[in-house]
Order: C-alpha cells, then structure tokens, then sequence
C-alpha cells in the first residue's frame, strides 16, 4: 500500500468511525462521554494514518502506524463500556486513554529498539563476510600473478584456510591477516623477501584466529 493509498484509507476510516457513532450511539447528542470518546478513537486514527504517510523508514512506518491502530482498537472498546456502563467516569476514561498512549510509546521504542538490534546483527554479519572475501580477493591476486606462480601451490592452501575459515564474525585478528596479505603482495617479487614464512605466518595467524572466535562462540 502506498502513502496516498494510506492517507485516503485513514481518512475513510476516520468518516465510517463518526458515522457509525452517530448511528450506533443513541445517546450521542446527549451525554458528553459519546463526544469525547469519539475524538479520543479520531485522534488515535489520525496518528496512525499520518505515521504511515509521513515516516519514510519503510519498517518505523509500519511499526508505528500498527501500534496506534491498535491503540485506536482499544480505544473503540474501552468508548464502548465507558458510554454504557461509566457514562460520567471522565477521568477514568482519560486514564485510560492516557495509559493507552504510553503503552504504545513504549511499544514503539521496544520494537524500534528489536529492530536496530537486528539491523545491527545483520550490518555485522555482512561487514565480516565482506572484509574476509577482501582479503581472499587479495591472495588469489597473488595466485594469478608472475610472482606467485611459483608458490602457487602454497597460495591455493593458504587460500583454502581462509575459505574455511569462520567468516559470519569479525575479530581483531582479521586486520593482521589483512596486513600480513598486504606485506606478501607487495613483496613477493623481492629477492631478499621469504616468501614461503610470510605464508606460513598468515596460515599461523588463521590458526589462532579460528581458535579464538570458536572459544567466543563457545562460551557466548
């Protein structure tokens, strides 16, 4: 549904509410209690259909737009027993429409707050699975290069490790390896630079890497 499908929706709702109250309420140009009901319900819709037309954040929207729906429910039943059975009961009314709207803003932060968390987790899982797919990137740079043909052998293994290798988390030990790739890519080609123990290193560092996020994992 999109926001003017929602406006035009809202506003409808909002006409049908007041003509079901002029009709259904038999009371309505009588007792005070009807009035003050029905903008109390008008309001609570009114928030919902403006929350769904004017939030942008596509989830906040519909949270929020959601939570006052409900909340205008709620509003609709309680106005129910409130003008049948506690017709003067104003204060008790206001109470509750006052506890109603609390409620609904705690709801929304909660939900806010779930949502970012979830955000969050996904943001990171996709940060660790990019950066190690980097670093793989650069080693099989070296594979394909002049240099590394004659470590191809080394390289595919070294390559091998890092595609086994935990890549859902990211951990301190990531930029080591990330730096130590970085030093055998630009060194491989130098005569003095030990090709086969700047392997080895990194092969060493991923060995202590996966340790170390299994323990994490383990007792999390």
């Amino acid at each position: 549904m999109t926001k003017k499908h929602g406006l035009i929706s809202g506003i409808l709702v909002m006409v049908t509410t007041i003509l079901l109250y002029t009709i259904l309420v038999k009371t309505f140009f009588k007792v005070p209690m009807a009035y003050i009901t029905l903008l109390c319900v008008l309001a609570s819709e009114a928030a919902a259909t403006l929350t769904f037309t004017m939030i942008k954040c596509d989830y906040k929207r519909i949270f929020t737009s959601i939570v006052f729906a409900i909340q205008a429910i709620l509003t609709i039943i309680a106005s129910i027993v409130f003008i049948n059975l506690f017709v003067f009961s104003y204060k008790g009314f206001f109470t509750f429409y006052t506890l109603s709207l609390v409620a609904s803003a705690l709801a929304i932060i909660f939900l806010y707050a779930l949502r970012g968390n979830v955000d969050a987790k996904n943001q990171e899982f996709k940060d660790a699975k990019s950066n190690m797919a980097d670093i793989r990137m650069a080693v099989n740079k070296i594979i394909n290069s002049p240099e590394g043909a004659e470590y191809k052998k080394e390289l595919k293994a070294l390559d091998e490790n890092l595609r086994f290798t935990d890549d859902s988390v990211q951990d301190s030990l990531d930029i080591d390896i990330e730096c130590k790739v970085g030093v055998l890519a630009t060194n491989i080609g130098a005569a003095n630079f030990d090709v086969l123990n700047a392997i080895n290193e990194i092969n060493d560092i991923i060995k202590q890497r996966n340790f170390e996020v299994k323990s994490k994992k383990t007792y999390k």
